[in-house]
Parts: C-alpha cells; sequence; structure tokens
C-alpha cells in the first residue's frame, strides 16, 4: 500500500506499513491463537475449535476499524 503521508513523514500511525498485507493478516491470526490458547485449551483442545480464515479488507485505504464476532455453546 502507497501512502503519501506515511512517505512524507507526516504520519506513522501505520507501523506495518512496510509488511506485506498477507504476513500482516498472518501474523494477527497467530497472535490471536496465541492470545486465545487458554480458552481453546478450555474448550476441549485444538480438535475442538473450528477457525474461520481471515476476512480481509482492500490492501488500500485506513483500516481502522474491526468487529469480532464470537459465538458457540457448550455440549
Amino acid at each position: 500500500m502507497q501512502c503519501d503521508y506515511f512517505d512524507r513523514g507526516v504520519c506513522r500511525s501505520c507501523t506495518l506499513m512496510g509488511q506485506p498485507y498477507a504476513d500482516q493478516v498472518l501474523d494477527k491470526e497467530l497472535r490471536t491463537r496465541e492470545l486465545l490458547h487458554a480458552a481453546v485449551e478450555a474448550a476441549g483442545g485444538p480438535g475442538a475449535v473450528s477457525w474461520s480464515p481471515a476476512i480481509t479488507s482492500p490492501e488500500s485505504g485506513y483500516r481502522n476499524k474491526a468487529k469480532m464476532v464470537v459465538g458457540g455453546g457448550r455440549a
């Protein structure tokens, strides 16, 4: 992604600007799994949890908002 503000040094809020988008998504998925490890174990381990693929946005534009829905139940 190319951003004139970032290129001019006016804005530095996009700390991942130089990292390829696919790598950003993968890193976020891995971090999410790491953060939810205890919950996955409490649910019965990795075999008891189904991970959906990441929903990505277009690579252009400013991505500043995320919505996450978590659902499920205990058997």
